[in-house]
């Protein structure tokens, strides 16, 4: 049975984003459902809007309180909703992204975890479903590290056919 290599850096820097974005609680986010004919399928709950909606909206609404308590003036107002549009669509922006990084980690990290249970045990269903987390990670993330370890399984997974 042939080893698969696991691509250091990738596992590095799915712990690292793992442990920064995931700060315990009860609520794990990455869950499997059946569908109707039986398969398990992986989802992954985005989750409420996080930190930098959440300090924008601070921002925003202590600016609103100042701008109320001031005499309407419409040069006041209208800067000040165009900064609002600004700031929370970037917000949004930023928060989604930290998402999207962290399910990509989560994914990588299951593939990893996938990979060293077919090096203890040597069975093949291990190394497809790596695969499948990894090509999902793929669609996300554009990382060089992934396509490198997607290689690594395709050159094992070919030799374990002949």
């Amino acid at each position: 049975m042939e080893k698969v290599e696991i691509v250091k850096e990738l596992e590095e820097l799915a712990l690292k984003i793992e442990k920064r974005y995931n700060r315990g609680g009860s609520f794990s986010p990455f869950r499997y459902y059946k569908y109707e004919d039986g398969k398990n399928v992986p989802v992954y709950f985005i989750g409420a809007p996080g930190l930098a909606v959440a300090f924008s909206a601070t921002l925003v609404a202590a600016l609103l309180f100042i701008l109320i308590t001031l005499p309407f003036k419409l040069y006041y107002w209208i800067p000040f909703v165009i900064f609002v549009a600004f700031i929370m669509r970037l917000a949004v922006k930023i928060d989604k992204a930290r998402q999207i990084r962290s399910f990509c980690a989560n994914i990588v990290l299951r593939a990893i975890k996938s990979i060293k249970k077919y090096n203890e045990e040597g069975n093949k269903e291990y190394l497809k479903s790596a695969v499948e987390f990894l090509r999902e990670a793929n669609k996300w993330v554009n990382d060089k590290n992934i396509e490198t370890q997607l290689s690594n399984i395709d050159k094992v997974l070919k030799s374990v056919k002949e």
